[in-house]
């Protein structure tokens, strides 16, 4: 996704972009295919196309086909960001690769001295650096933003940002003289992408294993057929000696103010927007399940450092919920978990410890969470935040 460089560097960039397209394509989007997924396979393809011819240009001294494929290689940085927007539900806004790649081709073909050329071409990696940037901002808004395998993506698209910043600002007090400049900033770039392409395959493909986006709904089980399912995988958690699962206790808070001030029908629409908000937040391999009207239960395997940042957006999302019926009441819920290092895999006993911890959030005025630790009891009770 950036410019060739030396002719080694552009062959390793021509071998380990095509590699990281199938890699993507074969265990992100083939498995898991959804916008998300879609969107950072076309931009791996693309880059991988644009780089091959390239080097075909390069070889052939063919300067201006070989400009173009710089700029369209700069313009393929949409793909990343909008991938991280579509995985959110957000409107992806991959569109915004056409005028992109127009603007950039434009400052890459139609200078024609080196100065200006190479002004432009520094121009034009700040302007690309535009999306990596957002990029940052995308991954900081995720629930596994703290995941040790998210932060090549993060770390690679700062260091995009930063290496463009610097390089327009030495442009700027240190004006090119002679073609060795613009080499030296193109093999530096070359290097950069060859970093870069790895630290973004690394996360998405781990990405891409971890949920569904949220626009796709999981169905809440009645109770007893998640009773059922949530033993069954807790048994085969416990006989693989898998740590990373937690229970979790979810109840609409002053549910009797909310039904004897709403009435029947706007109650049942505020507890089924809870439902919404929960199988939105939690990912597609969650076990949720309905134990009564605005109460929800749900299984869920991953870390505490996820989970804790699931419950947060979850209970953002139930407080934010203005619908009929809540036009002088605020909508909130309480969570209480446990997990299964601290309570085992008896489903009895976790259901148990996350209904104590539930029900001591609610105590403690609502609109929180309340985590079951090795003290039996977590003494901090923490509000939404």
């Amino acid at each position: 996704m950036l410019p060739v460089g030396a002719d080694t560097i552009g062959i390793a960039q021509a071998v380990l972009t095509t590699l990281g397209a199938l890699l993507v394509i074969g265990l992100a989007f083939v498995p898991h295919p959804n916008r998300a997924t879609l969107l950072w396979a076309i931009g791996f393809l693309l880059s991988a196309i644009f780089v091959l011819i390239a080097v075909f240009a390069m070889f052939d001294g063919l300067e201006m086909l070989r400009r173009a494929m710089m700029a369209s290689l700069l313009a393929c940085t949409v793909f990343p960001w909008a991938g991280l927007r579509a995985w959110r539900r957000a409107p992806s806004m991959a569109w915004l690769f056409l005028p992109t790649i127009l603007v950039l081709l434009a400052l890459l073909l139609l200078p024609g001295t080196l100065p200006i050329y190479s002004l432009c071409f520094r121009i034009a990696f700040l302007l690309a650096a535009i999306f990596p940037a957002l990029a940052v901002w995308e991954i900081l808004r995720l629930p596994e933003r703290t995941d040790v395998l998210l932060q090549p993506m993060l770390i690679g698209s700062a260091a995009f940002v930063a290496f463009a910043l610097g390089s327009a600002i030495a442009g700027v007090f240190y004006p090119p003289t002679e073609g060795d400049d613009l080499t030296l900033v193109r093999t530096l770039n070359a290097i950069g992408m060859l970093i870069y392409v790895t630290c973004l395959f690394v996360s998405i493909v781990w990405l891409a294993q971890q949920r569904r986006p949220a626009t796709v709904r999981h169905a809440v089980a009645d109770w007893a057929r998640f009773c059922d399912v949530a033993r069954e995988r807790l048994r085969r958690a416990d006989e693989g000696g898998e740590q990373s699962w937690a229970l979790l206790a979810i109840h609409l808070d002053d549910e009797a103010t909310i039904r004897a001030a709403t009435g029947p029908g706007s109650f049942a629409s505020i507890t089924g927007e809870l439902d919404t908000h929960v199988r939105q937040t939690f990912p597609a391999d969650a076990d949720i399940g309905r134990r009564g009207s605005g109460r929800i239960v749900v299984l869920v395997p991953r870390s505490t450092v996820v989970v804790r940042e699931l419950v947060r957006a979850l209970l953002k999302a139930v407080n934010a919920y203005g619908g009929p019926g809540l036009e002088t009441l605020q909508s909130s819920a309480s969570v209480g978990w446990v997990t299964v290092d601290v309570a085992g895999y008896d489903f009895a006993a976790l259901l148990d410890a996350a209904t104590m911890a539930v029900e001591r959030a609610a105590a403690a005025g609502g609109d929180r969470w309340y985590r079951v630790t090795d003290a039996d009891l977590d003494r901090s009770i923490e509000p939404a935040v």
